[in-house]
């Protein structure tokens, strides 16, 4: 017997020489982060400006040293990347002190994905992520590769893997491929106008300003030694004792307007953070194979095939059902990708449409589910108790805080009996709205079954369906507490394979005989 790896390789390889390249970005910042508080000390320091010049000239030479060193020492380690193609496996060597061997047998990859960052496509270069079944960190990632040889080690690998997979719908032999290029249509193109809809309805202007702070944040030695107007703290002070003597209702309308413009600004970032990121997005499917195609400055192509789809999820925000829009994510295997220790982006097949119209998503829906049809599922509600249970639930939560806002007003400002009032009455029309609401949700939730799946769905104003394969469930858990039994309810937990950090399914308030009857979906023989 051959030992895996021992063998002659097949092909064999190293990084393009340009790949050094790549760790610019990071070097340059790195130095960046570390030269601005040794820069700006001096800088405003009380010595003379002959001395800070001096003193800033020999920080600046010891730090392009440093950076010509770091790259060096990248130049070699990525010259010292090497791969090997074997039979049953691909081998990654790599290290330059401390010599590192990965075997990635083709068993374990489930995606071959591709990236294309603003150098890669300046070099004409490309980085292939070899995903597995596991999640965490890709099984292999091979960092920079000219166009032509990322093309002819992915058909080989595609090859390699087809062979290795014991069904099948996963053969890719030469003849399943011409099969599949047979197949090859567009299941979804995004427009801009499509992009910038997503952005307002997204609302991920939030993220970038998040990102924003998270810069300003690391550099809060640059933030200290800014020089700051003279008597701009007694300019703020004097602006906030003149704001208290304003009229109330025009205090209120300047707030409302600001809130209003800060809105919008956030929803401008939004979608430009759409345009850059999901620019040209393109869904297209090869046989059981789905790929997505997107980025303006990135460009990223992630895969998975349809049986590795653990979770679908059918989402409408408020927004989404103003303008008519949904959006589908899915749970491929493996999960999402948390992290990543070798420092790159991770890159997972987790949607497989960002924005579409509800027509278009029931046809991709069906793609992946054939003969699904959700307007035909036998839908069953919730226990009766279920509308009930979730008020108390609002209640717990809205109680305790109004009660600490009374007794803090009372204790603090010796609050008037008419401030009281007003929060035992904002009290009472959030219990009104937690019961509204709570109805309402009791009467929306429901689950059902269809095509080899189990559905939920459940939301008021912003709708959720999930939907889980019954045949690639991992476990299920009927959880009961005290009041479950007391009120002859159960819980259905529902987990799926892959690396997110919640259950893939989770229905409350099941009765007791339906979540038992559900649960032995999943493990009849």
């Amino acid at each position: 017997m051959t030992t895996p790896g021992t063998g002659m390789p097949q092909l064999t390889g190293r990084l393009h020489p340009l790949s050094w390249v790549l760790v610019l970005p990071k070097a340059f910042g790195e130095i960046l982060s570390a030269a601005i508080p040794v820069i700006l000390v001096p800088l405003f320091s009380d010595r003379s400006l002959e001395r800070k010049l001096i003193i800033i000239g020999f920080v600046a030479a010891a730090l392009g040293v440093l950076f010509l060193l770091i790259v060096a020492y990248y130049a070699v380690v990525k010259r010292n990347f090497r791969y090997e193609l074997h039979d049953d496996e691909l081998v990654i060597r790599e290290g330059v002190f401390t010599k590192k061997v990965r075997h990635v047998p083709f068993t374990r990859i489930q995606a071959i994905n591709a990236r294309r960052g603003l150098l890669h496509r300046l070099f004409g270069l490309t980085e292939l992520v070899l995903e597995s079944a596991s999640g965490g960190a890709p099984e292999a990632r091979l960092q920079a590769l000219d166009e032509e040889t990322s093309a002819q080690l992915s058909a080989l690998l595609r090859r390699k893997i087809g062979e290795a997979a014991a069904t099948p719908a996963m053969a890719t032999t030469s003849s399943a491929g011409s099969a599949d290029a047979a197949d090859h249509r567009t299941l979804l193109r995004l427009p801009v106008p499509e992009l910038l809809l997503h952005g307002f309805v997204s609302n991920r202007g939030w993220f970038v300003l998040l990102l924003l702070f998270g810069y300003a944040s690391q550099s809060t030695e640059l933030l200290k030694r800014l020089p700051l107007p003279a008597g701009l703290e007694d300019a703020l002070k004097d602006g906030v004792e003149q704001g208290s003597a304003i009229d109330p209702g025009l205090l209120i309308g300047a707030l409302l307007l600001l809130f209003v413009a800060f809105s919008l600004v956030l929803r401008l970032l939004s979608m430009a953070y759409s345009v850059v990121t999901l620019h040209g997005f393109t869904l297209t499917r090869s046989g059981e194979m789905l790929r997505a195609q997107h980025g303006l400055l990135t460009r990223m192509q992630v895969a998975a095939r349809i049986p590795q789809l653990q979770r679908l999820t059918l989402q409408q925000t408020w927004l989404h059902r103003l303008v008519d829009r949904c959006r589908i994510d899915v749970v491929s295997v493996g999960g999402e990708l948390v992290g990543d220790p070798d420092g790159g982006k991770a890159l997972r097949f987790d949607c497989l449409a960002p924005i579409t119209t509800p027509e278009e998503a029931a046809v991709l829906l069906r793609g992946c589910v054939p003969g699904l049809d959700l307007d035909a599922v036998g839908w069953q509600p919730l226990h009766p108790v279920a509308g009930l249970r979730r008020w108390m639930l609002s209640a717990s939560v809205v109680t305790p805080i109004a009660a600490a806002l009374a007794a803090l007003a009372w204790a603090l400002w010796d609050a008037p009996q008419v401030a009281l009032t007003w929060i035992v009455g904002a009290w009472l029309v959030a219990l009104a709205l937690a019961a509204w609401h709570a109805r309402a949700w009791a009467a929306s939730a429901a689950y059902g079954t269809a095509s080899g799946l189990v559905v939920w769905r459940s939301g008021v104003l912003s709708k959720t369906t999930v939907l889980v394969f019954e045949e690639r469930t991992q476990c299920t858990v009927v959880a009961a507490s005290p009041r479950d039994r007391r009120d002859d309810t159960r819980s259905l937990r529902i987990d799926i394979q892959s690396s997110i950090f919640d259950w893939g399914m989770r229905i409350p308030y099941l009765a007791r005989m339906d979540a038992e009857a559900l649960n032995l979906r999943f493990w009849r023989p």
